[in-house]
């Protein structure tokens, strides 16, 4: 089987440190969509509690981010646009998951 000329360029290794720095990024967009709750947190231990499992799930789909990248690649897709293309979609996803579990992307309709 031929080796796919997009594959040969990086180690697995050096993806995988790659998708690390970007998890740093990836978490702290998330911690940001978050501040708001701040005092919520603190006071409500079930929110808190959801917080926890939230980032724990978030990041266990993070680590979707090195399959898809592959995929990505061994279709042809260059690698660094297979990277941030995917990183770009999946945090906008895990924002938009954020913003609606927590409650904080609802628009409220005040009668003026």
């Amino acid at each position: 089987m031929e080796e796919s000329p997009q594959l040969t360029n990086e180690t697995a290794d050096a993806v995988f440190k790659h998708w690390e720095w970007l998890r740093l990024v990836y978490n702290g967009v998330l911690a940001v969509g978050l501040i708001p709750l701040g005092n919520k947190l603190i006071a409500n231990l079930n929110l808190t509690e959801f917080v926890i499992w939230y980032v724990i799930a978030a990041n266990v789909a993070f680590c979707a981010g090195h399959v898809l990248e592959g995929y990505a690649s061994l279709v042809g897709v260059p690698r660094k646009i297979a990277r941030y293309g995917v990183f770009v979609l999946g945090t906008l996803i895990a924002v938009f998951v954020e913003q609606v579990m927590t409650g904080l992307g609802q628009v409220s309709h005040h009668p003026k």
